[in-house]
């Protein structure tokens, strides 16, 4: 993601750019490279009424959706229909069903060609490489061949045959086949439909492009419902389109601070009364759910400016993030890591 202040008060050691240039540059990288990761703001008190994130993502997110509604994710293969001549000496029906990447089997059933005149055929297994056997019987100088076979190679067009082969077409096709044991070269036309760039796997875990804020500052405390506002709860706050608030900040030595005491303690900060429950645990349960009911996942940022756990033990450091989010039913976290220095001289 591209991660900037939102305002110019908010811009400590990071430059400002302006939401329309942010759009713009966001909407280019989607056409000329496919990106779509999404931006990241500091802080929500700079856009309480969601413009500067809806600027600089408006353009990107449009993009994103209309590709996505072009193809969905995982569309199966299409097929392809295909006339050719064949060097056949006769006429053959060649059926191919495999999956797009050689991943599966293919059946293919022709009738052979059979150039040479025996009065009966004893077993004699064509070609040398095929190791099953070929009971067959001829009656005339171009016999119809009803012998069957079962291989593991490209067969030289002997029988019914069920082999595993790399086909090049990979619909379904009806072609008289050139009698070279290998699978019939498409020649004709094919109908496909192209797949779009930046169109993630279905089930993906992460909600593109993201449009992600901090929370580390409150412009009012009162009443509850001015908090939830200004904490970005949707149906309380403006309407705005982030989809990931970050409350900030959780510390590996002090626990949680800031506004993050707000989501452990929130009956010391709404009270007990208001619409949102009674309890801390209702309270961030009913919070939680107008979040996520708006398509917006809460999170809650570790470390930031103030905190570099680098010579903590990492185990340690995570399992006790781990713990904190999931005893007060966050929906994931932030790594707000910024020991620079350790990460230049590798030891971050």
């Amino acid at each position: 993601m591209v991660g900037k202040p939102a305002a110019q008060a908010d811009a400590m050691n990071t430059g400002l750019v302006t939401p329309s240039d942010l759009g713009a540059w966001t909407s280019r990288a989607y056409s000329e490279l496919g990106w779509y990761a999404g931006v990241m703001f500091w802080q929500y008190r700079s856009d309480l009424a969601g413009t500067v994130v809806s600027t600089a993502t408006s353009n990107l997110v449009t993009q994103f959706q209309n590709s996505a509604n072009a193809v969905k994710p995982n569309t199966p293969a299409t097929s392809s229909t295909t006339s050719n001549t064949a060097l056949n000496t006769g006429t053959s029906t060649s059926t191919i069903t495999v999956p797009p990447v050689n991943t599966g089997t293919s059946t293919t059933t022709v009738p052979a060609v059979n150039t040479t005149t025996k009065p009966t055929n004893t077993g004699t297994t064509v070609p040398p490489v095929n190791t099953g056997t070929t009971p067959a019987t001829n009656t005339s100088t171009k016999p119809t061949n009803t012998s069957t076979t079962t291989s593991t190679v490209p067969p030289v067009n002997t029988g019914t045959s069920t082999t595993t082969v790399p086909p090049v077409n990979t619909g379904s096709s009806t072609v008289p086949p050139v009698n070279t044991g290998v699978p019939p070269v498409n020649t004709g036309t094919s109908t496909s439909t192209p797949t779009p760039v930046a169109v993630p796997p279905s089930g993906q875990r992460v909600s593109y492009p993201v449009r992600f804020v901090y929370v580390d500052y409150l412009n009012v405390w009162w009443p509850a419902t001015a908090i939830a506002a200004a904490i970005g709860v949707p149906g309380y706050a403006k309407k705005h389109s982030y989809n990931y608030v970050a409350l900030a900040f959780w510390s590996y030595t002090n626990g949680p601070l800031d506004i993050a005491n707000i989501w452990t303690k929130p009956t010391y900060f709404l009270g007990t009364d208001s619409v949102f429950g009674s309890t801390d645990a209702s309270i961030r349960a009913n919070l939680k759910k107008a979040y996520n009911s708006a398509g917006v996942r809460v999170l809650v940022s570790a470390f930031g400016s103030t905190e570099m756990p680098t010579n903590q033990n990492p185990v340690d450091v995570a399992t006790k993030l781990a713990r904190f989010v999931l005893d007060y039913n966050f929906d994931g976290c932030d790594i707000d890591y910024e020991d620079n220095h350790a990460m230049e001289i590798g030891t971050g």
